[in-house]
């Protein structure tokens, strides 16, 4: 890497606004691997700006500043202000991605059974329509490493994104629409056609989105100079991901009660305005080029790295422990050594994300627990406990605006720096705090029951969705963050994949485990077959299984603040950094 003494400050004041970054960028040797390639870093001012001024800021929206990148032999010219050059339309197109996802979600179940239009729709038993959003789910886990290997490997995450939102998802919800509409594509209604439009196209175009959308926005960021300001964005598409939700809530759903083809219709709007925006903003992306020849090394080298012997220098094989070492070229392997480095960085994705999945598990079975909880509490005729998720959505977007603008840039300017470990820390307690005021309700529920016969009101989970939202902006954007950092710039969306499934795949798995050991506490001891209502509720022991999320989100919370723990992360997060300008 060929800088000056002077350009690394100067980029690092100029990239806060002119005042050093407190987070300081790494010496210049330190950023460079040993044998990582030319990666030149300059501040340039666009024709037309004035000559001399090098003033640039965060805050600075004019088009002309930029910073220039050469890296591999190509020049890339950053926005020194990406959010508004163009991350803004990453995160819009966030927030009507997982709209679009929720509100299928919460639609579906009663459109396939009719209860919208009976006279028109699938007619399909209850169990039917389980199978039938279960087997589109089964689908839509697989997709994301489907959409990286093609992303990463062959077309690049640009093109990749242009094909899921025009062959996939737009013409998917579009032809959803077209389907729930009465009698536009046939006299009956044309199931083959919805199924090839939700099960495929929308189902292909929505997971594929949802994996590598933030991946390319993030990727609009400087690696060295705008890497401190990762965070902020992660914690910003957590925020527009909240929007989603809050507008599948109240818009969607809610107009879906009245006619649920204006519902389809205006989602079919909204993701067709995100697609002009996202065209709109082509020249703005940067978009770096793929060399599939360098993937497949890098592939190779994880394999060769996995085995126990290689190929010296005249051919011979030999006896060898597995590592990376062995395979780098300056050590007598075949690949080169920065493509090695891009092997361990990316092997490095699985320990990093999976030391996370006990908190992950509390926090995908809140609303799995809560829902089940709210059949046996009064609530309005149009207010279920469906909806009260839209207070975990809606906290999530205040909470996360709050703390993006206020809180952690209060805490910097104190010089207060949160580590991943240490934000992931938080965020358990918060969670192990909203488990156990959720134990307060659930004895509560019984206490009135048994005392009274009556049941309380679901206002009662507003605190436990309100504090597992607070808990959640803490949790969540770190772990996407920490996992951009340490992906390789080859494979970022693959590991974004990797992530995905660590977060919500693997801690699945423990969930139906555990749920299967711990049936019997779900069973009433009435004989009947579920907990839903006050009579089953109450006689069933189920807020064992709270506990056991409790102990899961409480160990997670004891083990990020163990300074070895939290020292072993920020490590992982310096060795990529300084990597991250290959």
């Amino acid at each position: 890497m060929s800088l000056s003494t002077t350009d690394v400050p100067l980029a690092d004041a100029t990239a806060t606004g002119g005042v050093d970054n407190p987070s300081p960028v790494l010496d210049v040797d330190e950023c460079a691997d040993a044998d990582a390639e030319e990666a030149v870093v300059t501040l340039e001012v666009e024709e037309g700006g004035e000559e001399g001024d090098n003033t640039l800021s965060n805050d600075d929206g004019n088009p002309r500043k930029f910073v220039t990148w050469e890296s591999r032999g190509t020049s890339y010219e950053f926005a020194n202000n990406p959010m508004r050059n163009c991350v803004w339309i990453m995160l819009a197109l966030r927030a009507v991605q997982q709209g679009l996802s929720f509100g299928t979600l919460f639609i579906n179940p009663g459109f396939l059974t009719g209860a919208y239009n009976p006279s028109w729709s699938p007619g399909f038993s209850s169990s039917k329509a389980n199978t039938f959003i279960t087997g589109t789910q089964g689908l839509n886990n697989t997709i994301p490493f489907l959409i990286a290997l093609v992303a990463d490997f062959m077309i690049g995450d640009y093109w990749m994104m242009m094909i899921l939102l025009i062959v996939f998802f737009l013409p998917g919800i579009l032809l959803i629409t077209l389907c729930d509409w009465p009698y536009q594509l046939g006299d009956t209604f044309p199931m083959h056609l919805y199924r090839i439009g939700f099960q495929i196209l929308f189902t292909i175009g929505n997971g594929g989105i949802d994996t590598i959308v933030d991946i390319f926005g993030a990727k609009q960021f400087h690696p060295v100079i705008h890497t401190h300001l990762l965070d902020s964005y992660f914690v910003w598409s957590t925020v527009m991901a909240g929007v989603g939700g809050v507008t599948a809530e109240l818009v969607y759903a809610m107009i879906a009660n009245v006619n649920v083809t204006v519902s389809f219709g205006l989602m079919t709007i909204a993701l067709f305005i995100s697609t002009l925006l996202f065209v709109y903003g082509t020249k703005r992306y940067i978009v770096r080029k793929n060399d599939m020849k360098d993937c497949v090394l890098t592939a190779w080298a994880m394999l060769s790295a996995a085995l126990c012997w290689k190929r010296t220098a005249q051919g011979q094989v030999v006896a060898c422990p597995p590592g990376f070492n062995k395979v780098k070229k300056s050590r007598g392997g075949g690949v080169r050594d920065e493509l090695v480095t891009a092997a361990r960085r990316f092997a490095l994705v699985v320990p990093v994300q999976g030391l996370f999945v006990p908190v992950n598990f509390a926090l995908f079975q809140m609303t799995n627990l809560l829902i089940p909880m709210s059949y046996s509490m009064k609530h309005p005729k149009l207010w279920t406990g469906a909806n009260m998720v839209f207070v975990l959505s809606g906290t999530i977007v205040i909470f996360g605006t709050i703390a993006n603008k206020f809180l952690f840039p209060f805490l910097e300017k104190r010089n207060i720096h949160l580590s991943t470990a240490h934000r992931v820390s938080i965020g358990s307690c918060l969670q192990a705090f909203m488990y156990f005021v959720t134990l307060g309700v659930d004895h509560r529920i019984r206490k009135v029951y048994e005392e009274t016969g009556e049941m309380i009101s679901i206002g009662w989970q507003f605190f436990p969705y309100t504090i597992g939202a607070i808990g959640w902006v803490f949790a969540m954007p770190p772990q996407d963050a920490i996992t951009f950092r340490v992906a390789p710039s080859e494979w970022k969306v693959l590991g974004n994949a990797v992530n995905k499934f660590m977060q919500g795949g693997l801690s699945s798995f423990v969930a139906r485990a555990l749920y299967k050991r711990t049936e019997a506490w779900f069973l009433p001891s009435n004989g009947n077959t579920n907990i839903n209502g006050i009579e089953n509720y109450t006689s069933a022991t189920s807020y064992k299984f709270l506990w056991v999320c409790f102990g899961f989100a409480l160990f997670q919370a004891v083990f990020c603040a163990l300074p070895w723990v939290n020292s072993w992360y920020i490590k992982i997060e310096k060795y990529c950094e300084a990597r991250s300008a290959e």
